[in-house]
């Protein structure tokens, strides 16, 4: 990997990062690369270095990059707890497009409880060796 040595990669090179190992043509990974920056509202955006980013740009990046391989299940580790609270929620509309547009089934450990609980379909919450769930219908 010395072509990466001592440069940081754009949004798009973050992006087409995971398909580099796929058996694909490189037309095949620009246009995989191009339709998930596009759904995570990112492609205006692609020729920049994460430090040119804003924090939400960089969360739609990085959801870009997990969801470009097309897995059927996400596992997000405080995909927000960086973002304000004005952000946190467009973050949390991605996450939910993903469900709802894509089937994409999302596992998130998160410590802002209350977040999840309005953007989810059911919550299990484990706390003190204690698991409840909840389900909701939208």
């Amino acid at each position: 990997m010395d072509h990466f040595q001592g440069a940081t990669p754009t949004a798009y090179g973050k992006i087409e990062l995971p398909l580099m190992l796929a058996p694909l043509s490189r037309s095949e990974r620009r246009r995989r690369a191009d339709e998930v920056a596009n759904l995570v509202r990112i492609d205006h955006r692609l020729k920049h270095r994460p430090s040119e980013l804003s924090g939400v740009e960089q969360q739609r990046v990085a959801i870009a990059r997990a969801i470009v391989a097309d897995p059927p299940l996400l596992l997000c580790d405080e995909p927000i707890g960086e973002l304000d609270r004005a952000t946190s929620g467009e973050g949390m509309n991605i996450l939910r497009t993903l469900c709802d547009e894509l089937g994409k089934t999302i596992i998130m450990v998160t410590h802002a409880p209350r977040l999840p609980l309005t953007q989810t379909k059911s919550t299990t919450s484990i706390r003190a060796n204690s698991v409840s769930q909840k389900s909701r219908l939208h």
